[in-house]
Formats: structure tokens, C-alpha cells, sequence
């Protein structure tokens, strides 16, 4: 983030959308949202993923026992003729 032109409010906006975008965001798009170019944004997106690569840090990866809270994985329960099939916590997934 140093020698950079842009403000630290709009690294940390950058930073905020990266990280809460399912899917990933374009840097097409993320120039737009912050009001930057498309090249300062491809740039601003490569200096974010490389900060959060997990091999830059002397820290490793998660490992031992992860925990998440009210994560249902896994899809709808196939269609069956007359069944009506339970919802979010009233389901057994774990």
C-alpha cells in the first residue's frame, strides 16, 4: 500500500469488496464502485490477493479442527410427489 497515489479509504473499500464478493469482482467493475481506472484497479486487485495469499506469511493455512456457524451445505432434497421436506435449521445437515 505505500508509494501508491490513492488513498487508504479506497484501499480499504477495494479490500471490503474483494473480500465479500462470492464469486470475485472484475476490475472493471471494482474501478467503477471506488472511482479509479480499470488499470489501477487490476493493480489495486493483484496487490490484494497477493496480501492475502497464505503462502506470503509465516503463519500456515488453517489446519486442526475449523469451525462455522449455520453453514448448511448441499442442495434441495430431490423432488418427491406429495412430501413436503423441512427447511434451514429444521433439516438434519450438519
Amino acid at each position: 500500500m505505500h508509494s501508491t497515489k490513492l488513498p487508504l479509504w479506497k484501499w480499504l473499500l477495494a479490500m471490503y469488496l474483494i473480500v465479500n464478493s462470492s464469486k470475485g469482482i472484475s476490475s472493471v467493475y471494482l474501478g467503477k464502485l471506488i472511482g479509479i481506472s480499470q488499470k489501477s484497479a487490476w493493480k489495486l486487485g493483484h496487490a490484494i490477493r497477493k496480501m492475502m495469499d497464505p503462502g506470503s506469511e509465516l503463519v500456515p493455512a488453517l489446519c486442526g479442527i475449523v469451525e462455522l456457524d449455520e453453514k448448511y451445505i448441499g442442495g434441495k432434497p430431490r423432488y418427491e410427489n406429495g412430501v413436503v421436506h423441512k427447511r434451514g435449521k429444521g433439516t438434519a445437515k450438519q
